[in-house]
C-alpha cells in the first residue's frame, strides 16, 4: 500500500490518536493480509478500515468498509452474530398465499362523518359545502368539528362521527 509522502504523517498521526497504532503497523497488517479485507477477501478498497473493539478498544484487523459498518451496526454482539448466520442459512416457508374478496372502496366499514344541517343530512362536509358554497373546513366549523374554533358553530349545524 502506497501513501504519498505528505499523508503519511497525517495518517500516522491519526491511527495513533484513533487506534493506538502506528502507520508502520497499520501497513504490516495490509501486508499480512495481502490487501484484503479480513472477513469477506474483499480487495475493492485502497484503504481498508481498522476494526477494533469498541469495549476495550484493542486493535483486531483490517476490514472493508461494508464489514466493518456491519460489525458496528450488530453493535459486536457474537449472539446477535451467530443468530444472523443461521438466519441466512435457513430456508423459511412462507404461508400459502390465499385471494381475498375484494370489497369495492365505496363498501369498506370506514369512519364517516354525518353531517346534519338545516338543507339536509350530508356524508361528508365537502357534500355539504357544495350546497352552501364554501369549503369543506368552513362547513366543519358550523358544525363544531373543529375544538379550536367552537364559536363559529352556527345554529342547526351538527356532526358525528361513525364507523360504518
Amino acid at each position: 500500500m502506497k501513501i504519498h509522502s505528505k499523508g503519511k504523517k497525517r495518517h500516522d498521526s491519526v491511527l495513533r490518536e484513533k487506534f493506538g497504532i502506528g502507520l508502520h503497523q497499520y501497513q504490516a497488517m495490509y501486508g499480512e493480509q495481502r490487501g484484503a479485507c479480513y472477513l469477506c477477501g474483499s480487495t475493492q478498497e485502497r484503504n481498508l478500515a481498522v476494526d477494533h473493539c469498541h469495549a476495550s478498544g484493542n486493535v483486531r484487523k483490517l476490514l472493508c468498509s461494508m464489514c466493518n459498518q456491519a460489525l458496528g451496526l450488530f453493535k459486536d454482539n457474537p449472539d446477535v452474530l451467530i443468530k444472523a448466520a443461521e438466519y441466512v442459512q435457513t430456508t423459511f416457508v412462507l404461508p400459502e398465499d390465499v385471494e381475498i374478496d375484494m370489497i369495492p372502496h365505496a363498501d369498506r366499514p370506514r369512519w364517516r362523518n354525518i353531517v346534519t344541517t338545516p338543507e339536509g343530512t350530508f356524508n361528508s362536509f365537502a357534500e355539504a359545502g357544495k350546497i352552501y358554497r364554501v369549503d369543506a373546513t368552513t362547513i366543519g366549523s358550523w358544525c363544531g368539528a373543529y375544538e379550536y374554533r367552537k364559536h363559529a358553530q352556527k345554529e342547526g349545524f351538527k356532526y358525528e362521527r361513525v364507523f360504518a
